[in-house]
């Protein structure tokens, strides 16, 4: 199973995901950058609502 990775940004949404029994990770003093290579890194998916963010990815 894919690892799920939340950015600072849906900080609240991943709370909710988990919750609901979903595994979710979130950072929020990590930037960006570090963020896209742990989500490379282990072939992940990202939740983000930063346009910037998700073009790099």
């Amino acid at each position: 199973m894919a690892k799920i990775y939340a950015d600072v940004m849906l900080a609240k949404l991943a709370r909710w995901l988990r919750l609901a029994g979903i595994s979710v990770l979130n950072a929020p003093y990590v930037d960006d950058t570090e963020l896209l290579y742990s989500v490379a890194g282990a072939k992940g998916i990202l939740l983000t609502s930063d346009v910037e963010l998700s073009r790099r990815s």
